[in-house]
């Protein structure tokens, strides 16, 4: 009996020796990558102009698009991603070499008496037989190097859990086709899908929200929500932003009015587009997911006006634009067809939201007295529809004269719209 409480206590002691030593080496107080709490405006605006020059929104789906990223892109990319989950405080440095990619990892720990940082770094080989297929070397944990098999399964575990877990993750790599890294360079040859295409924008679209934004976004769901029985499952989108506007200039004052107003927008969006959005409630928006607006009675005019409203609001107007075009364009060479009434109801969007920031308190107040839709969105009256491309090129039927003779249609439309005036 001594002798086995005596051979517990020294197994016990060299596994705690042991066990000490891992985590010693593990755990360091100096990070390898200098942690980051969220992007930088202009950085957010180099995000912004990587979608609109990157998404190929103007190709028909299924067409195979070969995307060139160089490392300052990736890994503002990366950076955007890391930031916009809230699970892991990591922040990365990648750099791309001729078939390697090289990282350091930084994931910053909560407040402990060993560390406050775990640094990982490694090398990912592409492999020769599969250019898809990244094989882990030297990979090193703190101060501990790990084998290359131990490597290789904790890469394809990280890589699993987020097929499992992260939408946007498992689309953008089943669409990948074939991938060539080079020194300063990454080269993507993938297939332009719906599925790829909604994730990307919706999640680089969705993910700019501030704190306060998140707030007025669960205000305005819970408002909606208090409404619901007196709203049907179909509604005017003009009822729908006159309770919205009445609501946020009368009851919500912790927020300031151009935040509120934008929230509107916003929530409108998640709705319409079943997205769920970081920080909200989502138990809020499952609850409205039946709803649908409608506008001049079509329910394509009230989704169109409600996106490029929201993409200003979380962005800026002109990636808004560009997309709402694009989108046309897309449309022309398949579809429904070019709609210069969707375009129509895309810039009325983006006028009523930059109006809604630029004098928020007066636009609460116009949109509070608005008799109907007339009063925000133009008529779309004599606006060509269905324009169907018959060229190899989407959008060659499209002659710059006519886009600009509507353009500027459209535009003194919405100048002379009431709620403005």
């Amino acid at each position: 009996m001594i002798r086995l409480i005596k051979w517990l206590l020294i197994t016990s002691f060299v596994l705690g020796a042991v066990l000490g030593i891992v985590v010693y080496g593990l755990v360091e107080n100096e990070p390898l990558v200098d942690p980051v709490d969220k992007l930088t405006a202009t950085e957010q605006q180099h995000i912004d102009e990587l979608l609109r020059s990157r998404l190929p929104l103007d190709k028909p789906y299924g067409k195979l698009v070969s995307l060139n990223l160089s490392e300052i892109e990736l890994n503002l990319i990366i950076k955007f991603f890391e930031k916009s989950q809230e699970y892991l405080p990591i922040s990365s440095n990648w750099l791309l070499l001729d078939g390697i990619t090289q990282g350091q990892m930084t994931i910053t720990l909560p407040e402990n008496p060993v560390g406050k940082y775990l640094n990982i770094s490694v090398r990912l080989h592409s492999d020769e037989n599969d250019e898809l297929e990244l094989r882990a070397r030297n990979l090193k944990m703190g101060y501990i190097p790990l084998p290359d098999g131990i490597s290789q399964s904790l890469v394809k575990i990280v890589h699993v859990k987020l097929l499992e877990n992260v939408h946007i993750y498992r689309s953008a790599v089943g669409s990948i086709g074939r991938m060539k890294i080079s020194t300063g360079q990454l080269n993507l040859h993938y297939r332009w899908n719906r599925k790829l295409a909604n994730d990307l924008q919706n999640h680089f679209q969705m993910q700019m929200m501030s704190g306060e934004l998140q707030q007025g976004v669960n205000s305005m769901l819970e408002f909606i929500n208090k409404q619901q029985s007196g709203l049907s499952d179909k509604i005017r989108l003009d009822e729908m932003l006159r309770q919205l506007f009445r609501h946020a200039h009368e009851e919500l004052h912790e927020l300031p009015p151009e935040i509120e107003n934008r929230s509107i927008f916003i929530s409108l969006a998640a709705l319409i587009m079943d997205y769920d959005l970081p920080g909200i409630k989502t138990n809020l928006l499952n609850q409205q997911r039946k709803l649908k607006l409608s506008l001049y009675g079509r329910y394509d005019l009230a989704k169109h006006f409600v996106l490029s409203a929201a993409v200003t609001s979380l962005s800026n107007p002109v990636l808004a634009e560009v997309i709402g075009m694009k989108k046309e364009i897309a449309d022309s060479y398949r579809g429904s067809g070019f709609s210069f009434a969707d375009l129509a109801a895309d810039r009325a969007g983006i006028k009523l939201a930059v109006e809604s920031e630029a004098r928020a308190i007066d636009i609460q107040k116009r949109m509070m007295a608005i008799k109907s839709e007339v009063d925000f969105m133009p008529t779309i009256e004599q606006l060509p529809e269905g324009i169907l491309s018959t060229s190899k090129k989407s959008g060659d039927d499209l002659h710059n004269e006519q886009v600009e003779k509507y353009n500027r249609i459209i535009a003194q439309r919405i100048e002379n719209l009431r709620v403005y005036n």
